[in-house]
């Protein structure tokens, strides 16, 4: 098993050797406030479409399984300030 680098944190990916040849998952995840699933879908498209189209020509993979999910946030809690 070998972890593929993304560059981009809505995207996790690895390489596994299975019975049947080398297999490429990859898993894409948004976090949004609560809103439309289509829009959710356009912004996963716009943002990661490119960088996970890059991802399966890099690859060695003869079989890619791609994970696509939404994670509705009711609200976004922000650690980066000080309390």
């Amino acid at each position: 098993m070998k972890i593929i680098s993304s560059q981009e944190p809505r995207i996790c990916g690895m390489q596994m050797n299975t019975n049947v040849g080398l297999l490429l998952l990859l898993c894409v995840c948004i976090c949004l406030p609560i809103m439309d699933m289509t829009v959710a879908m356009m912004l996963i498209c716009m943002d990661c479409l490119g960088k996970l189209h890059a991802m399966m020509i890099d690859s060695e993979t003869i079989h890619i399984l791609l994970l696509l999910g939404t994670l509705i946030v009711v609200q976004v809690l922000d650690f980066s300030t000080n309390l």
